[in-house]
């Protein structure tokens, strides 16, 4: 599933696509978002979903950007964000393992070039 959007933490947890451990994870991204900038109608989308370990995706509102998370030993965390195409040594800081090519973060800069990323 993917190229889904949600303005609420309802949506969020009504999503039967997404997994129980995702949906806490997300929901606190938005919900930090709103509350940080109530003026904005901060929304998160979700692009690709690689259940056990990775969502791509990222918040628009008043502006917005890409991000990939990841989870790492039963933690998820951001992995990397943007508006650019990242550094592939900034993604590698935070993650040791492939990410799908059509993924944020799955083409990266390495040598002042567009590289699929490999860790």
């Amino acid at each position: 599933m993917s190229g889904d959007s949600f303005a609420t933490v309802a949506q969020i947890t009504s999503a039967s696509w997404l997994s129980s451990d995702a949906k806490p994870f997300l929901s606190a991204i938005l919900t930090t978002a709103q509350t940080r900038d109530p003026q904005c109608s901060w929304e998160l989308y979700v692009d690709g979903y690689r259940v056990n370990d990775l969502i791509t995706g990222g918040m628009f509102g008043c502006g917005g950007d890409m991000q990939l998370w990841g989870k790492s030993g039963g933690v998820w965390k951001l992995i990397v964000g943007g508006q650019a195409v990242p550094e592939c040594s900034e993604i590698r800081k935070e993650w040791s393992s492939t990410i799908p090519i059509d993924f944020f973060g799955g083409r990266c800069m390495e040598g002042g070039a567009g590289v699929a990323f490999t860790p």
